[in-house]
């Protein structure tokens, strides 16, 4: 269902950024890839754009296999990969944020977005309006005045409807 999203989102509106899974999964270019999306997203939001960053468009996209063999080869388990992307889009997350005035974030993909909410310092979700089974949008509560009272959601793989993006982002 994301890879569908995505599609759709490219389709209307989005500013679709591929994140660089296999440099994000690797401590020595991890900051660097990190510091080169965040002006990408940067540069699309002072263009007016909505940028929708994705590691992956689907369990069926090749970058899924080729990060999991980067890093087997270098001896890490790919049960780390979750972690490690949802660190990165985690901070990439929280830059963006510190950046700019925005209000709201969707963080999809079940265990990566579990990662990247801890980036962000919360401490408690409340649910503000249903957008999809399993994935509302919610109020964040958070220590951290910058972060505390934001608008999210968190998306599993297969939830939400085609225009979930859309839908998130107010415009349907």
């Amino acid at each position: 269902m994301t890879a569908e999203q995505i599609e759709w989102a490219s389709h209307h509106g989005f500013n679709c950024i591929r994140a660089p899974a296999q440099e994000f999964v690797n401590a020595g270019t991890a900051e660097s890839a990190r510091r080169a999306l965040f002006e990408r997203a940067m540069k699309s939001l002072a263009a007016g754009e909505s940028p929708l960053i994705y590691s992956a468009s689907g369990p069926d996209d090749p970058s899924i296999g080729a990060t999991k063999d980067r890093m087997a080869k270098r001896g890490q388990k790919s049960l780390d990969t979750g972690k490690l992307l949802g660190e990165q889009l985690g901070r990439l997350t929280r830059e963006l944020l510190a950046a700019t005035s925005l209000s709201r974030v969707v963080i999809a993909g079940g265990d990566t977005s579990s990662f990247a909410t801890q980036e962000l310092g919360l401490y408690g979700l409340e649910m503000m309006a249903p957008t999809a089974p399993g994935s509302p949008l919610c109020r964040a509560y958070s220590g951290e005045a910058r972060f505390d009272r934001l608008e999210i959601a968190l998306k599993g793989g297969q939830m939400g409807q085609i225009d979930y993006f859309g839908r998130l982002r107010g415009s349907l």
